[in-house]
């Protein structure tokens, strides 16, 4: 599972942090840059991340997490890794079947609109599925940038 951690903190990174194309994306990615990094252990300010490179900014954030996995016995890491990884799966998870279940209580409205409601429950439903992947790696990356190896209890 080590290479997991890496991939998915350099996938997050370089989905929020590049260059935008409007201002209200700006907007956007900026509010989904303060929420990844806050709360954290992150050793750069919010200023000196928004001044770095982009592409830097993910190699920084790898870094990083490799330098606090080194202070955890292997095992130890693997293991805290898995069970963040797992515990925020079950509980996305279910977030994410409600969300379907919602999806099909109103897919029956799109008949009315002249639609198949199967294609719209289709092209709705892999929306909601790539909303969740996405959701559930940022969540996973903030989970990760938060381990604090000083402030662990192992017992």
């Amino acid at each position: 599972m080590a290479f997991l951690p890496k991939k998915i903190l350099r996938e997050v990174a370089q989905k929020i942090f590049r260059e935008a194309h409007s201002e209200e994306e700006q907007e956007e990615l900026f509010e989904w840059q303060k929420e990844l990094l806050g709360g954290t252990k992150f050793p750069y300010t919010f200023d000196q991340v928004t001044l770095m490179e982009p592409a830097d900014v993910g190699e920084k954030i790898v870094e990083w997490h490799n330098q606090v996995r080194r202070k955890f016995p292997p095992d130890t890491i693997m293991a805290i890794e898995k069970e963040v990884y797992l515990n925020l799966m079950d509980q996305m998870w279910v977030i994410h079947l409600d969300e379907m279940v919602q999806l099909r209580e109103g897919i029956h409205l799109q008949a009315y609109g002249q639609q198949d409601p199967l294609v719209m429950y289709q092209k709705e439903g892999a929306a909601l599925f790539e909303k969740f992947q996405a959701d559930y790696h940022f969540y996973f990356a903030h989970a990760l940038l938060e381990l604090d190896p000083d402030g662990l209890v192992v017992g």
